[in-house]
């Protein structure tokens, strides 16, 4: 059985400041096919990432991660954090 393809290809930014580069530009430019739907810079309404970055910078306390496994650590505690966390 073959899979269709899409009819419509779209890409939905929120116009941070990378997705502004000339290189996204231009290659937005080179790939006229997919269709840009800009949203509102972080709105957490559209683009529901931005919750979870909302809770991970309210559970983030400083530390002094010396290293790469340390900053893997505090964000593996930082997320099972969130994720413990009861629906509301």
């Amino acid at each position: 059985m073959a899979i269709p393809e899409p009819l419509n290809i779209y890409y939905i930014e929120d116009r941070s400041p990378i997705h502004n580069s000339r290189v996204v530009k231009r290659w937005f430019e080179e790939h006229r096919e997919i269709i840009q739907i800009p949203f509102p810079p972080k709105s957490p309404d559209l683009n529901t990432i931005e919750n979870l970055y909302g809770y991970i910078a309210q559970e983030w306390q400083p530390r002094d991660e010396s290293n790469k496994a340390d900053l893997i650590q505090h964000a593996y505690e930082v997320w099972e954090g969130i994720r413990r966390r009861p629906a509301t």
